[in-house]
This record gives C-alpha cells, structure tokens and sequence, in this order.
C-alpha cells in the first residue's frame, strides 16, 4: 500500500513558486481553476514521489511536488503552470479509479492517461479538421524543456482509453522486447505519477465528479471555454452519468419485488404420504407491455424481449403474459418457464400503430390483479416515452416504464420507476 510521505516545510521561495505558477492556471483556465483549489499541494523529498503524483485518498484529492524537481528541474512558473494542471486532470478524470475498475496495465495506463492530458495542458486540439491552439494556454503554460514528457500530437481527439489499446497493438508489433522493456523505451524517465489508494475513495471521487460539473458552469459564467477543453466537458459529462446499465437496473428492479416461494402442486420428496411444501426458489409473474405505437420499432421490443429473457432466466421459474397497447391493450400470448416457451422468437405481430395511449394497458394489469385473475409481481412497459395521458392513473404492482434509446429522455411517472436505455 503506498503511505503518504511526510511533508517538507515550504520556504518563503517555495511557497512563492506554487503562488505564481497558480496564477498562471487561473489566467489559463478558469474551469481548471476551480478544480485546482479542490486540491490540497505539498512539497516532499522522498524519493518514492520522484517529480510529482496525484492521489485521490479517502476524503482528500492530494498533489504531491518534489521539491528539488520543482525547483531545480522546472524553469519558470509556465512549466510548473504546466505540471498543476497534469495532477490535477489525473485527479478529477478519475485515472487511478479507472485504472483499477478496468483492470488496465497501471504504468502503461499512466502512459496512455499521460499523453492525453499532456495534449490539453499544452493547449492543443483538433477540430473542424486542422489543430488549433488556445492563446491563453500557450501564454500562461508551457511543456517542461528540461524533462522528458509523453507527448505525441498524432493522439489529438482520442481519449486516454482508445490511446491505452492503440499503446497495446503497438506494443504487440515488437519483436524481441518485454512489456516492461517497451514502457521504459517509451517514457524514459518519465514518471509514473498515478497513484492507486488501496482504501474507499468512492466517496470523494462521487464528489470530483460534482466539483467537475460545477466548474464546467463556472467556465461557462465568464465565457472562458477554449477548444482544447471542450473533449474534457464531454469526458466530465459522461462520467457524471450513472454507471449501471439499464439491463443491471432493470433486474434490481425486478428482483427486489419476489420472494422465495413454496408450493403444494408437487410432492416433497422427504415423504410419501404426507404432502409437504415443495421449496421451489424464486418465481416472478410479469406483465409485459409494448407501446406499439406507429413511432415504435420492431427492433425496439425485439431487443427488450431479448433483453427480458435474460433476465427471467435468472429465476427458478417465471410466467410473462405479453400485451401491445396503441389505444387499447391486446394479448399478444402468455409464456411460462415450464412450458420452455421462447417469447422472444415467437413471430409477435405487433397490434395497433395508431395514436398512443398507456392508460388502457395499465388498467388491464390493475384489473387482473383485481379481480384475482392474476398474480403478477412487477408490470414492464417498454414505450417510446411520447405518451399522453400516462399518470392519471396508479398502478396496483410494482411498474417500471422503460423509454427506448431514441425514446423521450424527460419522461417521469409518479407511480412508476422510469428506466432509460443508453
């Protein structure tokens, strides 16, 4: 586990060193900027941090200098400018979460994650199809001339992911050399500054990523976007998203309304004479819904029919009655685990095609369950999301509306869970 080195005592020159070369962030970046001072900077002279290294730990987003490389090495506050800024991405890109959470190579990942960040931090990117550079980056900051760094402008426009398996087939057309010997040849002494914390910092990266969205309106408020930021909002975006896939979502959502269950319909086996209850694990009723509207697809419910069964396989035994809904709700049929029916591939022929109205499918289900006639355990509707007339009613099970991927991402239900696939 890597321990923390203990800190060296600022002198005066030190201390007006890290003032100037934040400044130069500042008039660089204000959206930088406002992720800068959500870190916490140190100078130390152990040699286990050789130049600098980010490391988010615990609660606390931690930027490690070491001092005689911050004053003997860098030249200027443009180049430390320069070195704040690449701790800083690794921090609040998550690139030692990613690291671990996608089981990379950690020093070939610190390489790809090196190349990409170095890239914005010179103030560099692609667009419109020529390469452009952002003035104030390139007044305020410069790349270290005294120190090798992992820069390579044929990287521009692809993120640190897409670089890490392009370093790979790269690294699979040598002949005659080690991984290790291909990293050392590639960096020199470069350093591998991203630092893994062996303990829980979920916590405090869930927060990064707020601080990141908020210093993308930040940026926004003073009109101070460059172009080599705009890949990093994106990045920031997509990282605020939630990362459970709507499949793994729907499953909870179906698991958590079923218990284990016991039934009489078969004899136990522990006696002859005496019908015990047989132990028959999970089972789930479903009521499935398609929105088979004109704007729905055939591959739209193929794929959720597909994705469903997957799912039900998961339990001991299910039953799936299968309705369309246009204006009116039709029974396409009902399919079961013991008859080992396969409702995906059935030839469905979806009903309707008309306006849409999600009312008549959900009063079916309330009235099967009312009237005793079944006993289901959760209501899916698969829709398009352009719904009308869709919460005047509340629904007697658990229901969950999920909105296909070209679907109404605004949708919102008061009596039902609504799911949106990526």
């Amino acid at each position: 586990m890597f321990v923390i080195p203990k800190e060296t005592p600022m002198t005066e020159e030190m201390r007006e060193t890290l003032s100037k070369a934040r400044v130069n962030v500042s008039l660089a970046s204000a959206m930088l900027t406002y992720q800068m001072f959500r870190c916490e900077m140190f100078f130390v002279d152990d040699k286990c941090v050789p130049t600098a290294a980010a490391l988010v730990a615990s609660n606390k987003n931690l930027i490690m200098l070491n001092k005689t490389f911050w004053m003997d090495v860098l030249q200027d506050e443009k180049e430390r400018a320069f070195v704040l800024l690449h701790e800083v991405l690794h921090i609040f890109l998550n690139h030692g979460g990613r690291c671990k959470d996608n089981s990379y190579i950690h020093p070939l990942w610190n390489i790809a994650t090196d190349y990409n960040i170095n890239l914005t931090c010179a103030g560099v990117s692609y667009r419109d199809g020529r390469k452009t550079v952002n003035e104030r980056f390139e007044k305020y900051i410069s790349k270290p001339a005294n120190f090798p760094i992992c820069y390579d402008e044929k990287y521009l426009g692809m993120s640190s992911d897409q670089i890490y398996q392009s370093l790979i087939e790269d690294f699979e057309k040598e002949k005659g050399m080690t991984i290790g010997e291909w990293i050392e040849q590639q960096i020199g002494e470069a350093l591998d500054d991203v630092i893994e914390w062996e303990g829980d910092s979920s916590a405090q990266e869930k927060r990064n990523i707020q601080s990141a969205i908020a210093s993308i309106e930040h940026a926004r408020s003073t009109n101070s976007i460059g172009d080599n930021e705009a890949d990093l909002i994106n990045l920031f975006k997509e990282m605020a998203k939630p990362k459970i896939s709507w499949t793994d979502k729907i499953t909870h959502s179906v698991t958590s309304t079923i218990d284990d269950r016991e039934t009489y319909n078969r004899l136990s086996r522990r006696s002859s004479d005496v019908c015990f209850p047989t132990h028959i694990g999970e089972h789930v009723c479903v009521f499935f819904g398609i929105d088979s509207s004109g704007s729905m697809s055939s591959d739209d419910y193929m794929r959720a029919l597909g994705e469903l069964r997957g799912i039900l396989d998961q339990f001991d035994s299910w039953v799936i009655d299968v309705y369309t809904c246009d204006v009116k709700a039709h029974l396409i049929g009902e399919y079961s685990s013991e008859e080992d029916q396969d409702f995906v591939n059935h030839g469905i022929n979806l009903r309707g095609g008309g306006g849409t109205s999600m009312k008549a499918l959900l009063e079916e289900c309330n009235s099967l369950v009312e009237e005793g006639e079944k006993g289901y355990d959760v209501c899916i509707v698969v829709t398009d999301g352009f719904i009308p007339d869709h919460d005047d009613i509340e629904i007697t099970v658990p229901s969950i509306f999920v909105v296909t991927e070209n679907g109404n991402k605004h949708l919102t239900m008061t009596h039902s869970e609504v799911i949106l696939v990526d």
